[in-house]
């Protein structure tokens, strides 16, 4: 989509969007605004003839309130065998902002089995429960999502690594399976995984944290804790040294002693 093919003079290529409260998006930035750039890019493949590509880039500031956002682009392509000129557009995935994070730093998880929660590499791959000493591998920062300075029992939080990436509860599966002992179909989960792979905060790197130890108080050390994820299953230490986040409740494998 060439800019030339229409100028948008009264638009925008670029627009960073706000979610509202009825569930509308507002523009709040353009390609006008400093903090935006949009770059037009012709793909110069053999196997494509008159293709291109779009790059927007926006810079986050300081000042920019809390919320979900995302980025969209418009423009126009020409039809290569009428010459017509016609519309597209494309958004991002939403994304929340943050303007202020409370951050608990050297905060380290040990399961029921004695062991700790390890991401392996630092981050950016799978999360096991099998050390039985802390380093750094084994040292997180809690991120306080609901933004007070004080992390209670039922608040949103996320989990970092060391190199900067987030524990993810993996999405659960169903499915129906024929039971030849029943004569029936039932119902069988699969998924629930639990990782450091994610490089940024979604929906799936959010967990709800319930103290056992403080239902009011602020987290402090030595507090027990689960960790809820977004869909709606626990974290687990299992007695095989893997990590899952796939239970529907909790008991003494689904508890983490903070340390920190």
């Amino acid at each position: 989509g060439h800019p030339q093919n229409n100028f948008k003079t009264m638009d925008a290529f670029l627009k960073v969007q706000q979610k509202q409260n009825d569930g509308s998006w507002k523009t709040v930035l353009t390609e006008n605004d400093i903090a935006t750039e949009y770059h037009w890019i012709r793909d110069t493949d053999v196997d494509c003839l008159a293709c291109s590509n779009a790059r927007l880039e926006w810079t986050i500031g300081d000042d920019l309130p809390s919320g979900t956002y995302r980025l969209k682009h418009e423009g126009h392509w020409k039809s290569g065998w009428d010459g017509s000129i016609n519309s597209y557009s494309g958004t991002s995935r939403d994304f929340y902002v943050y303007a202020n994070l409370t951050a608990i730093e050297g905060v380290s998880l040990l399961g029921a089995h004695g062991k700790y929660l390890r991401a392996v590499g630092n981050g950016g791959g799978d999360v096991r429960a099998d050390r039985t000493s802390i380093g750094s591998h084994e040292t997180f920062s809690l991120l306080d999502l609901d933004e007070d300075s004080c992390l209670q029992s039922g608040d949103t939080v996320s989990i970092m690594t060391g190199n900067d990436h987030f524990f993810r509860g993996d999405n659960i599966e169903t499915s129906s399976v024929w039971s030849w002992d029943s004569w029936s179909f039932k119902t069988v989960e699969s998924g629930g995984g639990l990782d450091a792979s994610a490089s940024s905060l979604g929906s799936w790197e959010r967990f709800t944290l319930n103290n056992h130890s403080d239902g009011s108080g602020c987290l402090a050390n030595g507090d027990t804790i689960s960790l809820k994820s977004s869909h709606n299953r626990f974290a687990v230490a299992e007695s095989n040294d893997d990590a899952n986040a796939n239970r529907k409740s909790v008991g003494s494998w689904e508890k983490f002693k903070v340390v920190f």
